[in-house]
C-alpha cells in the first residue's frame, strides 16, 4: 500500500490550481531552436532575413533560416534569447519597458538587465517575461499575419503570448503534437490512497502515422520575398545602391513634387532594419537637402569606391557625386546640358553619359567620359546622329532618352536601345562608334527596358 500523502490527494483534487506553481520550473531547450509563436504558429524571425544591431523581431513562416534560429544563455537569472549564428541578442528597442515597445538585435551582453528574459511552462507552451519590465513577448494586436513586428506587452495569459520549440521545421509537428491545453478532467476514481484499479480496455486499431513534415521551404537569402508597402517619407523617383549595402534615395526640390529647383531632398534607407539613416543628423527623419539643385530626370551611375554620380535632368548642366555612405558633393559641370540622359560605369571605372534631348535645346547630345579627379570630357566621335534615335512619336526632345547602355571590357560601352539600331561604343580617345547590326525584328522600344 502506497504510504499516504495528503499533498497527493491535494494535488489530484485542485489539480488546474496546482499547474501555475510548476510553470517556475521551466525546461528550456538546449543548442539550436525554432521559437513558435502558439497563436499563429509563426517563427520569431529577425526582419529580411537580416542577423545585425538594430533589425527588428517579427513573426514569420518558419524556414529554417538562420535569423530564425536561436539558443537560450543563462543569465542573471534568467536567460539570454541570442541568435544561433552571431553575437546578438533580443531586447526592447532603445532599452525601453513600456507596453507596445518593438524588440530587436542588440550586441550581447549577459549584465544587461534589458537583454534577460524569464521563461515560464504552461501546459507544454512558455511565456517569456521581460524580466527588467515583467511584460511579456507579444505579437502585436494578435495578429496571426506575416511580418507583424514583436513587442513587450502587459502579461496576460492571451495565446499570442504562447510560445514552443522546434529544432527545425521537420520538427513542428512532432512540436505541435506534444502541445496541450489546460485540463478540464474530473479527478480519478479511487480511494485517495491507492492508484484506481484500471479497467480492461477492447484493443483498438492503431491510428494511421501522421503525414510527413512538407519539405522545408528554401530560405528567403536564396529566394526573396516582398514586404508589405511602407512609407518612406519621399517619392522614390531615383535609387541607387551605396558601397556598404545601404539605398541613396532621392526626389525633387520637395519629397513628392519638383520644379522648385534648388535643391533636392535626399534619404538613405538601411534595409536591414527597414528604417530611414540619418545621414546629416540634424535632417529630420533622415530626409536633408543635398547640394544646390535639384536633380530628376537625371542620370545615374555607381562609381568603383561605392558612391555615385548624379548628372543632368532638372540641373541641366550641374552633377554631384556621393562617397559609400551617402554624403554628397558638388561636381564638374558637363559640356552639354542633359536631361533623360543615359550613363553607364565602364570597366576602367570611368562613367559615359550620352543623350537627354529632354532638358536644352533638343539636338546631337554627344557623349561625354567622366573620370574622377579630372571631370567630364566630350567625346566628339561619339555622335547621337549615328543612328541612336529612336523615332518617337513626341517629337526629337525624346528620340534621344533613356538608352539602354552597359558596360563591357577594355573601356567598351555596349548600346542595345531603345532604339531598333545598336552600337559598340569604343570610349577611348574622343571615341568612336561601330554599328552592331539590329535587335532581330524589333522595333524602337523607347517604353521598354533591358538588363544584362
Amino acid at each position: 500500500m502506497v504510504p499516504f500523502r495528503p499533498h497527493s490527494i491535494l494535488g489530484l483534487i485542485i489539480l488546474p490550481l496546482a499547474l501555475p506553481a510548476k510553470a517556475q520550473t521551466a525546461t528550456i531547450p538546449t543548442g539550436q531552436t525554432l521559437i513558435l509563436n502558439g497563436n499563429s504558429q509563426k517563427c520569431i524571425d529577425a526582419f529580411n532575413g537580416a542577423i545585425a544591431v538594430g533589425t527588428r523581431m517579427q513573426q514569420f513562416p518558419c524556414l529554417d533560416g538562420k535569423n530564425q534560429q536561436w539558443q537560450f544563455v543563462q543569465a542573471n537569472g534568467g536567460v539570454l534569447m541570442k541568435n544561433a549564428n552571431a553575437n546578438f541578442c533580443i531586447a526592447p528597442v532603445g532599452g525601453g519597458s513600456s507596453p507596445q515597445t518593438e524588440l530587436e538585435l542588440t550586441a550581447c551582453d549577459s549584465k544587461a538587465a534589458q537583454q534577460v528574459w524569464v521563461i515560464k511552462a504552461n501546459n507544454n507552451q512558455f511565456s517569456f517575461t521581460h524580466k527588467s519590465s515583467s511584460l511579456c513577448l507579444s505579437v502585436k494586436d494578435q495578429s496571426m499575419k506575416d511580418e507583424v513586428r514583436l513587442i513587450l506587452n502587459t502579461c496576460s495569459q492571451s495565446q499570442d503570448q504562447n510560445w514552443f520549440f522546434a529544432r527545425n521545421v521537420a520538427n513542428i509537428s512532432s512540436a505541435q503534437a506534444g502541445m496541450t491545453k489546460p485540463s478540464n478532467n474530473k479527478p480519478a476514481s479511487g480511494n485517495g490512497t491507492n492508484p484506481p484499479t484500471p479497467n480492461p480496455q477492447p484493443t483498438t486499431t492503431p491510428a494511421p502515422a501522421p503525414a510527413p513534415a512538407p519539405a522545408a521551404k528554401p530560405a528567403l537569402n536564396t529566394t526573396g520575398k516582398w514586404s508589405a508597402p511602407f512609407d518612406l517619407g519621399v517619392s522614390a523617383t531615383s535609387m541607387a545602391i551605396l558601397g556598404n549595402g545601404k539605398v541613396l534615395i532621392w526626389a525633387a526640390s520637395t519629397p513628392t513634387a519638383y520644379g522648385g529647383g534648388v535643391n533636392t531632398k535626399v534619404m538613405v534607407f538601411d534595409p536591414a532594419t527597414n528604417r530611414k539613416a540619418n545621414v546629416i543628423t540634424t535632417a529630420k527623419e533622415g530626409i536633408y537637402d543635398s547640394t544646390a539643385q535639384e536633380y530628376f530626370c537625371e542620370s545615374t551611375s555607381i562609381l568603383p569606391g561605392g558612391g555615385t554620380i548624379i548628372a543632368g535632368g532638372a540641373a541641366a548642366s550641374r552633377t554631384s557625386s556621393t562617397d559609400a555612405l551617402g554624403n554628397w558633393k558638388a561636381n564638374n559641370n558637363l559640356n552639354i546640358p542633359r536631361g533623360y540622359a543615359a550613363s553607364t560605369t565602364t570597366s576602367k571605372g570611368q562613367v559615359l553619359v550620352l543623350g537627354g534631348s529632354w532638358n536644352n535645346t533638343p539636338d546631337d547630345k554627344k557623349g561625354e567620359l567622366y573620370t574622377a579627379g579630372s571631370g567630364w570630357k566630350l567625346l566628339n566621335n561619339v555622335s547621337t546622329n549615328q543612328n541612336f534615335l529612336t523615332n518617337d512619336e513626341a517629337g526629337r526632345y525624346r528620340a534621344d532618352n533613356h538608352m539602354w547602355l552597359f558596360g563591357a571590357s577594355n573601356g567598351y560601352v555596349f548600346h542595345a536601345g531603345p532604339s531598333k539600331s545598336m552600337h559598340w561604343i569604343d570610349t577611348n580617345g574622343d571615341g568612336t562608334v561601330v554599328s552592331a547590326g539590329t535587335r532581330g525584328n524589333d522595333t524602337d522600344a523607347m517604353n521598354g527596358n533591358a538588363v544584362m
